[in-house]
């Protein structure tokens, strides 16, 4: 087991979010923090979306995550006043010139469509959350060894030409969608009934960092009603099959593609029974 795993068995990360409000309400340093918990804790704040900001004490990287990268006016503006009131840097790292072309208080736009912002203090952090929580915005899992950001389509719902609007069907596996006509309808067609259903194609394997890798177009052509039970089905057998420390993404690499999608058609749902209807 790593030590990432370890530091899991010692104490759940989301459990830190509840520390957090007591180490900001007793001015706790980084040093006294580690002191208390371990050095895991740093880990674990990952989870609570915060990373420890370089060699400055007290300050830190904070992510929210934007669930298929859509933000509702109030919440743009929150996250606004917020990076203007708190991510603003110390003289020593450039003030309000620490960036040459957005000056203080700017925001990042991440690869996983999250916004994060710098010079987070500890002791604003739960006035953050709090001002969060008034417009359903979190910072929970925007980091580290977890679950982190849903991603979506940017024009999911606004192209004219896509089959149909895959935004609330977005997953933490990469899909695409389209429409197709099943081989056994039963169960599976719409109001018209017509053997014309939405579907999913599976992608899995892909990651970023330093072991980057696109990832591959498992299976195809999925119906909805049964995108959820090969989800399970191969979560199901990844916790059986994998190795100690190994991620998901790299068992799926591991295992290889036909074995996956043995995984799949295994469930009694109707996996294969899509056919892609073409132009």
């Amino acid at each position: 087991m790593n030590a990432v795993e370890e530091w899991k068995q010692e104490k759940h990360p989301l459990d830190v979010v509840e520390d957090v409000k007591a180490y900001a309400a007793e001015g706790l340093s980084f040093e006294e923090i580690e002191q208390r918990a371990g050095e895991g804790e740093w880990e674990r704040l990952k989870w609570a979306g915060m990373y420890g900001h370089g060699v400055h004490d007290g300050y830190f990287t904070m992510r929210t995550t934007v669930p298929g990268g859509r933000l509702t006016p109030e919440q743009a503006e929150v996250i606004g006043e917020v990076a203007a009131e708190y991510a603003t840097a110390l003289e020593e790292s450039g003030g309000e010139e620490q960036n040459a072309v957005w000056g203080d208080a700017f925001l990042d736009v991440t690869t996983r469509q999250d916004v994060q912002m710098h010079w987070i203090e500890l002791e604003d952090v739960p006035e953050i959350w709090a001002r969060y929580d008034e417009v359903d915005l979190t910072t929970i899992q925007g980091c580290g060894d977890s679950a982190r950001n849903v991603l979506g389509c940017p024009v999911a719902g606004l192209d004219g030409h896509e089959c149909f609007d895959a935004q609330p069907q977005i997953a933490d596996i990469g899909f695409g969608g389209e429409t197709v006509d099943v081989d056994d309808p039963e169960g599976t067609t719409n109001e018209d009934e017509d053997n014309i259903v939405e579907a999913m194609h599976f992608g899995l394997g892909g990651s970023l960092g330093s072991d980057n890798e696109f990832l591959d177009w498992v299976e195809t052509a999925v119906p909805a009603d049964a995108v959820i039970p090969a989800i399970e089905a191969l979560f199901a057998a990844y916790v059986d099959e994998r190795d100690d420390g190994e991620r998901f993404y790299e068992w799926t690499r591991r295992v290889g593609n036909d074995r996956l999608r043995t995984v799949m058609q295994r469930t009694d749902a109707n996996v294969s029974g899509g056919v892609a209807r073409g132009n």
